[in-house]
């Protein structure tokens, strides 16, 4: 796989989205036979390879492919226009406000109060949304000082905890489901960059130990003829409409 093929974050390369739908089967392909092969299994134990790793090869796999179940987002209409009244209300009175308290103490954070007068509902509780996740994820080095200058004026937690209910009534969601959707992409990526490390690594170590052309197709890093003669057949090694070759094969 080419750095054209990927992109750079968190330091490290992280692979195409070719590249991760082919994983499961390779690593359930390797995950089988490194247990059931007697010959292969002894030469990857030598690697360490165990049962232990085995396991984590599993637990990874079920993390990646596990399912995940929707939230229920059915709320009573009369409720949650209500409750989107409000929140346009306050936006109204508060943004501007404390829009101003943060362009004076906090400039780079002053967009966490938008200009959303006379915006469409959808916007205004976006806004809301994109606050309190902010607020929250203290991921932000300035989130302390910002949640605290923001207490001093009336926005203390008792109130950002009233504003995330009306929040979740108004969206007919849980306030956490809906201020999550990112972070939880952000962990299903880890994921799936955790279960394409383990394979990388281990399917590293069968090619240093195991030599046999026969050992290494059953494990599913090897191929069954000459790649001469496979010219641009082989959907299985090369990244599709690349001609790269897969950093998985």
């Amino acid at each position: 796989m080419s750095q054209s093929r990927s992109r750079q974050g968190n330091s490290q390369i992280r692979p195409s989205r070719s590249v991760l739908s082919e994983l499961p089967l390779r690593v359930v392909l390797f995950l089988r036979t490194s247990a059931a092969h007697a010959a292969i299994r002894a030469a990857m134990k030598q690697g360490g390879f165990g049962a232990a790793e085995h396991a984590e090869g599993w637990a990874l796999l079920e993390r990646a492919c596990r399912y995940r179940d929707s939230p229920e987002c059915v709320k009573p209409v009369e409720e949650s226009r209500v409750s989107i009244q409000i929140l346009s209300q306050w936006s109204r009175d508060y943004f501007g406000r404390f829009r101003a308290t943060l362009a004076r103490f906090h400039p780079t954070a002053v967009e966490l109060f938008p200009r959303v007068h006379g915006s469409e509902p959808a916007a205004i509780i976006q806004a809301f949304v994109n606050l309190l996740r902010w607020l929250e994820s203290g991921k932000d080095p300035e989130c302390g000082s910002v949640a605290q200058t923001l207490a001093g004026r009336g926005l203390d937690i008792d109130e950002r905890n009233r504003l995330a209910k009306l929040v979740e009534e108004a969206t007919g969601t849980r306030a956490s489901s809906a201020i999550s959707d990112e972070l939880r992409a952000e962990e299903d990526e880890s994921d799936w960059l955790a279960l394409y490390h383990w394979y990388t690594d281990w399917s590293a170590t069968a090619r240093a130990l195991i030599k046999r052309r026969d050992y290494r197709i059953f494990l599913g890093i090897g191929e069954r003829q000459s790649r001469k003669s496979m010219g641009q057949d082989s959907e299985l090694s090369r990244n599709p409409g690349t001609g790269e070759q897969s950093s998985l094969a």
